[in-house]
């Protein structure tokens, strides 16, 4: 991965569901130009869900819904600040996730964290 980021020398990095933390010398190689898009619950802070569980933990509280935060990435996992939040996308009342609800809450989110990068990011 290191060589092909080192190739492509990107002038900026923009991830979702990336489920890694990204080192200190590929952050560096962006001047930190560097953010993601992640699930998180109304009302809580980021470092509220953060790791690679978000919309389990939103469904194992009962939570009606989850929103999409934009935010600057840092060396931490899930980790700088919020540049912006989608509104609130509706959980399904359901006792198990399964692949079909995660795609269906995937596929309903993705937008909200599009629209989020075009509206906030600059180019």
């Amino acid at each position: 991965f290191r060589r092909i980021f080192e190739a492509a020398r990107p002038d900026a990095i923009v991830t979702s569901v990336f489920g890694q933390r990204l080192p200190q010398h590929l952050l560096a190689a962006v001047d930190y130009r560097a953010w993601n898009v992640h699930n998180v619950i109304p009302g809580q802070p980021l470092a509220f869900s953060r790791g690679p569980q978000p919309i389990e933990k939103a469904l194992a509280l009962g939570v009606p819904s989850v929103q999409m935060v934009l935010h600057q990435m840092s060396e931490e996992y899930d980790d700088g600040p919020e540049i912006g939040r989608s509104e609130p996308f509706p959980l399904p009342r359901i006792d198990r996730l399964d692949a079909a609800h995660m795609l269906m809450i995937q596929q309903g989110t993705a937008p909200l964290g599009a629209a989020l990068v075009q509206a906030h990011l600059p180019g």
